[in-house]
């Protein structure tokens, strides 16, 4: 059983997306204010490049130049999915989620002595909300702090 992450608020029992929604409304309640800590919300568009392009298509192509199926089910699922998983010696791995990837990376950055929190996450440890392909991250606004989380990203 893999464990989820609890800022992936939609994909843990007993919450929803709509979660993450109020929370980042209340962490950016009175941003405007001047305040003696400096704040920094960032909002990350997750976007693939492939994205952009209809999927059947690709397939249909893939088709037309006589891939073999098996070999177009599996390009399919790879660029219809968010999630993968790892083939090691025949044995394949938890399902991996990117979004879970790069909160594990912001998580990681976190720990380090320079990274400062933004001052309503600090008791709680937030870091970054999920939302399908949007992400917000919160963080104290100085320069050490917003150079470790870019080297996440």
């Amino acid at each position: 059983m893999t464990n989820i992450d609890p800022v992936q608020s939609a994909f843990v029992q007993g919450r929803r997306i709509s979660d993450n929604i109020f929370l980042s409304q209340e962490l950016l309640r009175g941003y405007h204010r001047k305040s003696p800590t400096p704040k920094c919300a960032m909002k990350v568009d997750i976007m693939k490049a492939y994205d952009s392009v209809r999927w059947g298509f690709i397939i249909d192509i893939l088709k037309a130049m006589a891939f073999p199926l098996v070999m177009v089910s599996w390009i399919q699922a790879c660029i219809t999915s968010p999630t993968f998983s790892i083939c090691i010696n025949g044995v394949s791995t938890a399902i991996l989620k990117a979004m879970e990837i790069l909160a594990k990376i912001l998580a990681e950055k976190s720990g380090h002595p320079l990274f400062k929190f933004h001052w309503k996450c600090e008791k709680t440890k937030i870091i970054n909300l999920c939302f399908a392909d949007d992400l917000m991250i919160f963080s104290r606004g100085d320069v050490p702090t917003v150079k470790l989380i870019m080297e996440g990203l």
